[in-house]
């Protein structure tokens, strides 16, 4: 951004006198911003017609990014991409721009975030249904949250290329399936199916009975903390057994973690997935002495269907961290902020927060991206990788599935 050339000031040595020649140059990267009131006087001109006799004339007008604008873009998508992105409230954004020398109300603050929110709903909806497309693999998770101090609950649907965020009343399964039908799933259209592979943990309302797709992937990091959370007694052979058997079970993710490495390009490998399954096997059912160990592995070869369909399918994940962390940041703001005020306030904040996941998760330039989506020349679709050649959603039979 600048160069600044630093001379040396001596000429002379200063242990023998002799002249000092050129040796060379070394050169410094120091980096550092600049945060300061930048006001623009745009003197408007106007002409008139030299005939006497007409009276036409024309005047000057502003760029059309700012026609209207008491403020300029780069602070218009500086605020809610500060409140969005960061989580500063309204308040922290006032007082900070004050301090700088802005003559600006917080309504104005309050003004730029949901209008930002408003031009994000139609890339969210591009990134809901590039999410959706069929035979993708999504991952998905939950936090609770409040809009106007009412409780409700932060889903988050995400895959490697994109994440989507949305508010809802509840937590169960029918939410669930209204999300994987877009709003289109009946209580009682049992025979449909979504086509799309969910990653999640062993809660009730992602129940493969309840929540039908064409695969369910358990998170096995889930999986291994409830062999953590297990307390044992002071019994020393109790606390060895336990942690023996979380070691052999973390040895079988490790391996399972190495096959899909290995596979993910080549697909499904029957004779390293049967190894694996046999090794998956005799771990859940070895004999063991400690009772609560014992329920617990009882539990786990249940959940052998589910925990082992990434065999299957190599392109799915065998856990579902990628989720938990697009979550994460989200309880931070509902920590510092409470919330949102408003269901309009929850959409806009669900669809800006889904474009920056999405900027951040296809490693793009942030700020630009944000910007250039706020003036309506951000191309998304041309931006997302494509997914089987297919990108619109759909769902099928039950009977149409081999």
């Amino acid at each position: 951004h600048k160069r600044i050339k630093v001379e040396v000031k001596e000429n002379e040595c200063p242990c023998c006198n002799h002249k000092l020649i050129k040796n060379g140059n070394k050169k410094v990267i120091i980096q550092d911003i600049e945060l300061h009131l930048n006001n623009t006087e745009y003197e408007l001109e106007s002409k008139r017609c030299s005939n006497s006799e007409c009276n036409y004339t024309y005047s000057s007008s502003l760029p059309i990014e700012i026609e209207g604008q008491e403020f300029g873009t780069e602070l218009r998508t500086f605020v809610p991409l500060f409140h969005y992105n960061c989580g500063l409230s309204q308040d922290q954004l006032y007082n900070l721009l004050t301090e700088l020398g802005l003559k600006i109300s917080v309504g104005s603050i309050n003004n730029f975030i949901q209008d930002a929110g408003r031009k994000c709903i139609d890339y969210y909806n591009q990134i809901l249904d590039y999410l959706l497309s069929p035979f993708n693999a999504i991952n998905i998770d939950e936090t609770g949250w409040k809009t106007n101090g009412i409780p409700k609950f932060l889903y988050n649907l995400c895959n490697q290329f994109a994440s989507y965020y949305i508010i809802c009343e509840k937590r169960n399964s029918k939410v669930v399936n209204q999300l994987l039908f877009q709003g289109k799933w009946e209580e009682n259209g049992t025979d449909q199916v979504a086509q799309v592979y969910l990653i999640h943990d062993d809660h009730s309302s992602y129940s493969a009975k309840k929540v039908v797709t064409i695969g369910h992937q358990l998170c096995w990091t889930h999986e291994l903390r409830h062999y953590k959370k297990l307390t044992p007694s002071e019994l020393i052979f109790e606390r060895n057994e336990g942690q023996r058997v979380l070691k052999e079970l973390q040895n079988l993710y490790k391996s399972i973690k190495e096959y899909r490495k290995r596979n993910l390009l080549k697909g499904y490998v029957a004779e390293e997935s049967a190894i694996i399954e046999q090794h998956f096997d005799e771990v859940v059912s070895q004999e063991v002495v400690w009772c609560s160990l014992f329920k617990q592995l009882k539990l786990t070869r249940n959940k052998k269907e589910k925990l082992l369909f990434c065999l299957n399918h190599p392109e799915v994940e065998p856990h579902n961290n990628r989720a938990e962390q697009k979550i994460r940041p989200c309880v931070v703001i509902r920590k510092k902020n409470h919330g949102t005020r408003s269901v309009e306030g929850e959409k806009n904040f669900c669809a800006a927060k889904s474009l920056l996941e999405t900027l951040k998760t296809l490693n793009l330039n942030v700020y630009e991206g944000f910007s250039k989506a706020l003036q309506g020349s951000l191309e998304l679709r041309a931006l997302l990788p494509p997914l089987g050649g297919i990108t619109t959603f759909g769902w099928i039979k039950k009977d149409q599935i081999e």
